[in-house]
């Protein structure tokens, strides 16, 4: 005899709901574990960008601390000449009016320095070497200096903008010393 099922059959529909909903909450697991390491590997790569953020701030910060524009040095090194000329009781006013009085168009003193000997060496540049002659001759000339010599010349080049073009022009770099008349700077003083 053949088996007969009493039963009433179980609709298509029926069937496949525990596997649809199996496999619908598996690709939801699937989806939540993808963001969530995506997630994750956005949040690293943030920190990481962060580090070294802080880091290069840090170089950043350490190398301002360090280095000093040289605008500075040379500000601070004249404000200590000064100091120490102001200290030593000479009037220096005139001597450096004098010096920069008589340089040429173009020209310009990169650095004065002064002993208590009434030595004072000068460090200028100008654009030929017939001016350095014709200062050191001035120099030697004027009112309070007993001597002046030109201790070394160097060549040097600078950049300099002609209309659209720019191009090298030679310039000279003179250590020129002036040996002044009355080193001490007290004689005239009350005048």
């Amino acid at each position: 005899m053949r088996p007969i099922n009493l039963l009433p059959r179980v609709p298509l529909s029926r069937r496949l709901l525990k596997p649809v909903i199996a496999a619908i909450i598996m690709v939801t697991a699937v989806v939540a574990v993808g963001i969530f390491l995506l997630y994750d590997q956005y949040r690293d790569t943030n920190r990481m960008y962060e580090a070294e953020i802080a880091r290069l701030e840090t170089q950043m910060l350490e190398l301002l601390a360090s280095e000093r524009p040289p605008r500075y040095a040379d500000v601070t090194a004249y404000r200590e000449l000064v100091e120490r000329l102001e200290r030593s009781g000479r009037d220096w006013g005139p001597m450096f009016e004098l010096a920069g009085g008589l340089l040429p168009r173009g020209s310009s003193i990169a650095s004065v320095a002064a002993d208590e000997n009434g030595k004072v060496t000068l460090s200028v540049r100008m654009s030929d070497l017939a001016g350095i002659a014709a200062y050191s001759a001035a120099l030697r000339e004027a009112e309070p200096v007993a001597d002046a010599a030109v201790v070394s010349i160097r060549l040097e080049s600078s950049l300099t903008a002609d209309g659209a073009a720019v191009r090298a022009v030679p310039v000279y770099s003179a250590l020129i010393e002036l040996q002044l008349a009355n080193p001490t700077g007290t004689e005239g003083a009350g005048s």
